[in-house]
């Protein structure tokens, strides 16, 4: 049957990780071959493979999971939100960040053991975060929605724009 995959992680050569609708998280260690695991019923939204054992998860209802043994086991990570988590951007092993519905951003300083809530002062669905450095980072959401920090997220300046239109992703 057919897999549709909402975000894959690249974790080496050999390895990579996926997520899906329906609790779906996949592996692969050869192309095109796809191990699945199922984990509950969430929508997951995005994957952050560290390396080949360490992989982070997160999607809706503020769900978050972790593995440390590449995908044997799984096991869940308190967030503290119970709205929808849908991006994650890591500039290390350990500074990361997380945006999703009600403009919620948390950070981690800890590889995504811990998470601290941010106060982006928005209340709308946040898409895309990407971090240049510790500092200086940008997050993208509904309604022409452009957040920049230049603090590692302790405040944020918001942007709207006029395109009409909802930013889904952030990159350089």
């Amino acid at each position: 049957s057919e897999v549709d995959f909402s975000k894959i992680s690249i974790a080496s050569a050999n390895v990579a990780y996926a997520v899906g609708d329906d609790g779906l998280i996949a592996k692969s260690t050869s192309p095109g071959t796809w191990e699945l695991v199922s984990y509950g019923s969430t929508d997951f939204k995005d994957v952050h493979a560290f390396d080949e054992q360490n992989v982070l998860v997160c999607g809706s209802d503020g769900l978050m999971v972790k593995t440390t043994d590449g995908g044997a086991t799984w096991s869940e990570v308190m967030v503290g939100t119970i709205d929808s988590l849908r991006r994650m951007h890591f500039i290390s092993k350990t500074a990361g960040w997380v945006v999703g519905s009600e403009g919620i951003i948390f950070k981690t300083i800890d590889g995504g053991k811990t998470w601290q809530s941010l106060d982006s002062g928005v209340d709308i669905r946040l898409y895309g975060v990407f971090f240049i450095d510790d500092n200086n980072g940008f997050v993208v959401g509904n309604d022409d929605h452009v957040l920049k920090t230049t603090d590692g997220g302790e405040t944020w300046e918001t942007t709207v724009l006029t395109t009409g239109e909802d930013f889904r992703g952030v990159g350089f």
